[in-house]
């Protein structure tokens, strides 16, 4: 059985070739967080996550942080781990911000599961 032994997140600005002018302004930076999942056969699993905007990227990070000490240890069981964040964050929705960081960590699990199976998350 795979389990999670590490969580590395990674806050980045990417500067954007061309600027993308939108209705809230132009956006010059693409505010990105990077996501590893290790699991116990040193397999890493990835995701990135665009927070729209540079103001949104420290408390994703905070969250997900949080989220590391819940994560490491368990299993690689994406649909088990959905489900207990289903549960365990009812009360605070999982719309939003902490929707964005739950879907990154849904991503580097199924990535780091379906790599572990020399799978492919894509279909031809």
């Amino acid at each position: 059985m795979q389990k999670i032994t590490k969580i590395d997140i990674r806050p980045i600005l990417l500067p954007m070739a061309e600027p993308h002018r939108t209705a809230s302004g132009v956006i010059a930076q693409s505010p990105l967080i990077l996501i590893d999942i290790t699991n116990s056969e040193g397999i890493v699993g990835h995701s990135m996550l665009f927070t729209y905007t540079q103001l949104t990227l420290r408390s994703i990070m905070d969250f997900l942080e949080g989220l590391k000490e819940l994560l490491i240890g368990q299993e690689v069981a994406p649909l088990a781990i959905s489900q207990q964040f289903q549960q365990q964050f009812r009360l605070l929705g999982t719309q939003g911000l902490v929707g964005m960081a739950l879907a990154g960590i849904d991503m580097a699990l199924w990535d780091v599961l379906a790599r572990s199976q020399q799978q492919s998350l894509v279909s031809a």
